[in-house]
């Protein structure tokens, strides 16, 4: 029974959220301040990825027990492999470029070993289009995974921010029609982090990221291939604020002669940390997702009119961000 699982997470993450300091000295697991886009004056633990990795496989080994389907074995295998390099990310730092390669032979491994992951087509509803990637599929997906993977940890900078948006991603997932309420014990995790995450007590780091950007995958991929009323367009709008943020940081950086991975202060977070409390910064995609979704799933606009009403928001917030901060720096 899963009050049995419910119960032994309860346990494990208050031993683990009342002893942070403890542990985090026992791993060496600090996020340092730098006084630049690190702005936070103490050291701080770095230890939601594994706490969270810790939830999950315990979620996983039940779910295997239990329901014992391969998906989940390969699912279980790649966050382990996945968790383990963000980890040393988060120590050690890999150059970026090197990560990015690492975690693209990675997914490709995850669609070739589990079909339910691997996407043959891409159904455009408004549009009524479909287009099959044939043999290219194998290659595609794991660069779709990968980009979201990439944007999401772009995404995650200031507090709550991350695990607020995985939240709504569930809901997202809800009102598709998709079955999420089994992943409920995992709770007990985002209850506890959102509490300590909120007192910058706890950041999520790499290695947490990257557990919930494979969850998010998994759960959005096989549910798009097994379902006949999800489409990319759905998707799009849920992976928006993360994805046109990495994109347009990546075209800023270029246009300035950066190099695209080069780290700085240009994320959108940054600039609306001008106007807002940067420990409630979050609150703004939180607002602009649930108002996107109210518009769509409860006063049924349309979904490409509502990216459209998206992209529109986001620029005008963000140019006038940008202004700003450039009238602040003059």
């Amino acid at each position: 029974m899963k009050i049995y699982l419910l119960l032994t997470l309860v346990i494990i993450n208050l031993t683990f959220f009342f002893n942070l300091n403890y542990f985090a000295k026992k791993l060496n697991l600090f996020d340092h301040p730098d006084n630049n886009r690190k702005i936070h004056n103490k050291l701080i633990p770095l230890l939601g990825g594994p706490i969270l990795f810790f939830n999950i496989s315990l979620f996983l080994i039940y779910e295997l027990l239990n329901v014992s389907t391969s998906n989940y074995i390969v699912l279980f295998l790649i966050v382990t492999v996945s968790f383990i390099i963000s980890l040393i990310n988060d120590k050690k730092n890999i150059d970026p470029k090197y990560r990015l390669i690492i975690f693209y032979i990675i997914f490709l491994l995850w669609v070739y070993l589990d079909e339910e992951m691997l996407i043959k087509n891409l159904y455009f509803n408004f549009l009524d289009l479909n287009i099959n990637l044939g043999k290219w599929s194998i290659l595609i997906t794991p660069l779709f995974i990968l980009i979201f993977f990439n944007a999401l940890n772009l995404f995650d900078g200031v507090n709550l921010q991350t695990i607020s948006y995985t939240l709504i991603y569930f809901l997202f997932l809800y009102l598709n029609k998709i079955p999420v309420a089994s992943y409920y014990p995992l709770g007990v995790f985002v209850i506890f982090f959102i509490f300590y995450n909120f007192k910058n007590r706890i950041f999520l780091g790499d290695s947490g990221v990257a557990i919930i950007a494979i969850i998010l995958s998994f759960l959005t991929i096989t549910n798009y291939n097994n379902s006949q009323e999800f489409f990319c367009e759905e998707i799009f709008f849920i992976m928006f604020l993360p994805g046109v943020d990495m994109v347009r940081l990546y075209f800023q950086r270029i246009l300035k002669g950066k190099h695209p991975f080069a780290a700085d202060n240009n994320h959108i977070h940054h600039y609306l940390s001008k106007f807002l409390k940067y420990k409630y910064v979050f609150t703004f995609q939180l607002f602009f997702y649930l108002m996107s979704i109210f518009s769509v799933y409860y006063l049924k606009i349309n979904t490409i009119h509502a990216l459209f009403s998206m992209f529109m928001i986001y620029v005008i917030v963000f140019i006038c961000c940008y202004r700003n901060r450039i009238i602040t720096e003059y």
